[in-house]
C-alpha cells in the first residue's frame, strides 16, 4: 500500500461513525457530507433543500503534499400557490442554486419545522454544520502520516484578486485624501 492509499485509509477510518464519506478520485479523494436533504409542505406550497459540502483533496505522493479545496453546493426550491397581492391565486415555482469553490468557512444551523413527506408535522431539517470539522479530520490524518498542506490554485487566485482590490481601494483612498487636503474636492 502506497502513502496516498494509507492517507485515504486513515481519513476513511477517522470518518467512520460520522456522516462524512470518503470517495477516491483520480488525483486523491473527496470527503463529502450531505448536510441537508429534505422536502416539506406548507399550507399552499411544497419546498426543498439539498446542501452538499465536499472537501476535494489532491495528493502529490512524491512530495507528501496535499491541497484541500472546498466545494459547497446548495439547491433550494419552492412550488405552490401565491395568494399575496393577487385577486386570484397564482401558481408559482422558484429554484435557487449556489456554489462556492475554493476555501470557505461556514458555521450554520438550520431547524425547519413543517409537514414532512408523510404529512406529519415535525422537524424536517435539523442540523448544525462546521466546515472546520471536515478539514480538521483530513489534516489530523495527514499530519500523523507526515503529509503537509499547500494552497490550491483556486485559493491563490482568490487571494491575488483580493490583494489587487485592496491595493486599488487604498490608492483611491489616498488619492481622495490628497485631493481633499489640496482643496480640490
Amino acid at each position: 500500500m502506497g502513502d496516498a492509499e494509507r492517507l485515504v485509509a486513515a481519513v476513511r477510518e477517522r470518518a467512520e461513525g460520522t456522516p462524512y464519506v470518503v470517495q477516491p478520485t483520480e488525483d486523491g479523494f473527496d470527503l463529502r457530507i450531505d448536510v441537508g436533504d429534505a422536502r416539506w409542505y406548507g399550507l399552499l406550497y411544497k419546498s426543498g433543500l439539498r446542501k452538499v459540502f465536499a472537501f476535494h483533496v489532491d495528493l502529490d505522493e512524491q512530495r507528501h503534499r496535499m491541497t484541500i479545496t472546498d466545494n459547497h453546493v446548495e439547491v433550494r426550491w419552492d412550488a405552490g400557490v401565491d395568494t399575496s397581492g393577487h385577486p386570484l391565486p397564482v401558481l408559482t415555482a422558484s429554484a435557487e442554486r449556489s456554489r462556492v469553490r475554493g476555501r470557505s468557512y461556514e458555521l450554520s444551523l438550520n431547524q425547519t419545522f413543517a409537514l414532512g413527506g408523510d404529512a406529519r408535522p415535525g422537524a424536517v431539517l435539523d442540523y448544525t454544520f462546521s466546515s472546520a470539522e471536515g478539514r480538521d479530520l483530513i489534516r489530523d490524518a495527514a499530519e500523523d502520516l507526515g503529509w503537509s498542506e499547500s494552497t490550491h490554485a483556486d485559493q491563490r487566485t482568490g487571494l491575488v484578486i483580493a490583494g489587487i482590490a485592496l491595493a486599488a481601494v487604498l490608492v483611491l483612498g489616498v488619492a481622495l485624501a490628497v485631493l481633499a487636503l489640496a482643496g480640490a474636492l
